[in-house]
């Protein structure tokens, strides 16, 4: 039965490497079928230590040693079945979930009223679609109209679809970094630590980032510079 545990012990440092790795890189989370695996192990291990093979008592008892030996039975039976289970997760890399989810909801937007509104935001939405352009700034007087022109952006943008995400977050003036960090990764169903340094936690944001073809980010209500 030993045996058995330290071929299991193997096979989870494995799959726990593959995932830690993808993780880190992508965001990704193991598959809910690979989570079970990896608590049926943690559950067998502690069945394991409560047979008691270090209790001398446990000798002497000849029910006892019936009792545990056809509880052993059926551990070996588990580790078997566990084993075959491992070996397949841990050969191949169909162990995470999908893509990230998509994010397509409009937001309630009153309609702008007036040409210079409407001109502001067709010249917004000409600079997104723009590949030579990858940041565009909206900056006036409080109360002028800047959240409403660009929301009104954020809604076409998801009507067609061009982008394979959006995001928006909403910065303010009480917002730090690492705030700023959890709305992002929040949006792109991406874990991050909350032990981890600042730049390690931007690492795995960026490379959720990556897996995307394109994708549209607004920071709204900025009242400082925000490092990208």
């Amino acid at each position: 039965m030993r045996r058995e545990l330290d071929v299991l012990r193997c096979q989870e440092k494995d799959i726990s490497v593959k995932l830690n790795a993808v993780n880190v890189r992508h965001g990704k989370r193991p598959r809910e079928e690979v989570t079970n695996w990896l608590k049926s192990l943690e559950e067998m291990e502690s069945d394991v230590n409560s047979l008691g093979f270090a209790d001398a008592q446990f000798w002497l008892n000849y029910y006892s040693r019936l009792k545990r030996s056809k509880k052993t039975e059926q551990i070996l039976h588990r580790a078997k079945d566990l084993q075959v289970k491992g070996n397949s997760f841990a050969q191949s890399e169909d162990i995470f979930m999908d893509s990230l989810h998509e994010h397509r909801s409009s937001w309630l937007a009153t309609p702008l009223h007036g040409s210079s509104a409407e001109r502001i935001k067709e010249e917004i939405l000409q600079c997104i679609m723009d590949p030579e352009v990858s940041k565009i700034g909206v900056y006036g007087m409080g109360g002028v109209g800047k959240t409403k022109i660009v929301t009104q952006v954020y809604n076409e943008l998801n009507e067609k679809k061009v982008f394979e995400i959006i995001i928006w977050v909403t910065v303010s003036s009480s917002c730090n970094e690492k705030e700023l960090q959890n709305k992002i990764a929040e949006r792109l169903d991406c874990q991050l630590s909350s032990s981890a340094d600042f730049m390690s936690r931007a690492q795995v944001i960026h490379e959720a980032f990556r897996r995307r073809r394109n994708f549209v980010i607004i920071l709204d209500d900025i009242w400082q510079r925000v490092s990208l």
